[in-house]
Parts: structure tokens; sequence; C-alpha cells
């Protein structure tokens, strides 16, 4: 996806754009506001790989004239840690990142969670539910252990669904077989909404239309499309959501927070904030002069807009 002249970007349905074609054909489109969202989730500490996309996400979009968010998705409230919460806020003050709308402090955070958003998530799942559009599945962990995609053993049985005892799938498979035919969780079994329609709702209500995010959610894209659409989300439907190339461990694969890839907050782990500034830098593939002299995001975004319009 990448180049050694600029950072190549590839949408859910295979396209691939280079970073400045994408510049370009955003700003012809001058009537239009462009919205995104930087959006960690606090089951770990921020690593590398989350970083470069929030300075690409925050590039782009004020090269652009447009409006950036932060929505902290706690979705997964098993796994959601308050030190978290707050090093997310802590990291991105470090890095010198602003943002326009969503939690602006720690304190705010508390009435932007989405444990404050179930009962809304639950009408969608029932909606979808009562259209045919989703099912009842009992299936454990373990009966889906050896199966990459769903096998689709609840689809047919017309399962009652059973708040903690069962979960609600939306049947993508019915719904569209050429973008995506895998019916994922969108209601969790222990009874809370699944991360994909949290996500998808919030960037409806956000007005979200551009996304930048790694490559290794294209099939998380594909998915949300098709869920969008029969939810009627149509500013999410029409969004455009672009993924650009991950950022690998020094040993090799992906970089995780499930994986430890990141042991404690990352600026007390002897980077500075000038290196990671400069680390995008490199990953962009910017040619300014100055590069290696730029220290802060603002001097990075300078950079940016030269390398992009030129």
């Amino acid at each position: 996806m990448q180049d050694s002249a600029c950072l190549m970007l590839q949408d859910q349905d295979n396209e691939v754009k280079s970073l400045p074609v994408l510049y370009q054909q955003l700003t012809m489109q001058q009537d239009k506001m462009w919205r995104g969202r930087l959006a960690p989730t606090p089951s770990g500490y921020l690593h590398s790989g989350n970083l470069m996309n929030f300075l690409l996400n925050w590039l782009l979009l004020r090269s652009i004239n447009g409006e950036i968010g932060l929505r902290i998705d706690d979705m997964d409230l098993t796994r959601s840690r308050p030190q978290y919460v707050e090093a997310i806020f802590q990291t991105l003050d470090w890095l010198g990142l602003d943002w326009d709308f969503g939690p602006q402090t720690v304190a705010e955070q508390e009435t932007f969670s989405f444990v404050n958003f179930q009962l809304p998530l639950r009408q969608l799942s029932e909606r979808l539910l009562d259209n045919g559009q989703a099912y009842a599945c009992g299936c454990s962990r373990k009966e889906l252990l050896n199966y990459s995609v769903y096998p689709g053993f609840c689809r047919e049985r017309q399962n009652e669904w059973l708040p903690k005892k069962s979960a609600l799938r939306f049947a993508a498979k019915a719904e569209s077989n050429e973008q995506f035919a895998d019916d994922w969780v969108i209601w969790r079994r222990d009874d809370l909404a699944g991360y994909h329609l949290g996500s998808v709702w919030q960037d409806q209500q956000d007005q979200i239309n551009l996304i930048l995010r790694g490559a290794d959610l294209i099939e998380s894209s594909r998915f949300q499309k098709v869920l969008a659409k029969s939810l009627d989300f149509s500013e999410f439907t029409a969004a455009q959501i672009w993924h650009h190339p991950l950022i690998e461990h020094p040993q090799g694969g992906k970089l995780s927070k499930s994986a430890g890839a990141q042991a404690e907050p990352i600026f007390q782990s002897g980077l500075s904030a000038k290196m990671v500034i400069q680390q995008c830098a490199n990953w962009l593939s910017l040619t300014d002069s100055r590069v290696d002299k730029l220290g802060t995001a603002t001097e990075l975004l300078d950079s940016f807009c030269n390398h992009i319009i030129r």
C-alpha cells in the first residue's frame, strides 16, 4: 500500500489513492465540512501506531479546515480502566493535539461514556431483530473456536433473544453477500452493545464523514457500511473511510494494546514528543528540508501542508 514517495491509502472497496490525491479531492468539495475523529480505546496505554493514526487524522483534517473530535471508545466496559482514560488525555496534550468536539477533560468523559447510551443502542438492536435483520445466537466461544467466519448455526433457528444468555448477530450475509458475508455480533451476550453498533451510531450522531484507520480494519469498515445502510444512517453510509499501512512491532507483527505493546504511558517510556513527531514525518515520507528539526505538531502540520500541496 505504500511506495517511497508518499503514503498510500485503501478504501473498503479496494480503491487505492495516494495521500496527496485524497487531499486534492477533498479540497475540491468546497461546500462540504469534513468531520473526523480520534477514537482511542481505553483498554491499554496508547502505542506508537495509535499516535501515527492520530497525527495523520489531525494533519489531514487541519490541512483542509475540517473539524476533528475525540471519542473514547469505552464500549468494552469489562476492559476499560480509568488510568487508561486519563493517559489518553495526557498523551494528546503531550503530543500537542487539539480537537473541536467531544470531551475536553477526564471529568467530561463521564458524560460522553458509552455506558450512558445503552438504551438507544438496544432500541436499534431490537429494531433490526424485529425487521429480520438480526437474530439471537446462543453459540459459545468454545463452539466457534475453530471457525474464522460464523458458520450460521443459529441463523435459521429463530431463537428467542434472552439477554445475558444469548447475543444478537446482524444478518450481514442476508443483507449483502458482495460487501460482507459474516454475521458479526451487534449486542453482546453480557447484555451490552457490541463495538460496531456503538461505533456506527456515534459516528452518525457526530456527522463523521471522513475516517482514517489502520489497514487491519478494512473488514470492520465493510461490515460497518452494510450495518449503517440497514439502519438508514445516511451520513455514515456516504462517509469516506481510508486505511493506512500499519506501524509494526520491532519484533514483527502489528502493535496491539491487548498484547501489551505499551506497558506504560508512552510519555514516560523515554520517547520525547519530538521523536514521535519525526517518526510521523518519516512515515509520511515528508521531504521538507526542515524535517530533522521538527519538534511540534504545529511544525509538522506546516511541513505536511508544504508536502501535500506541492
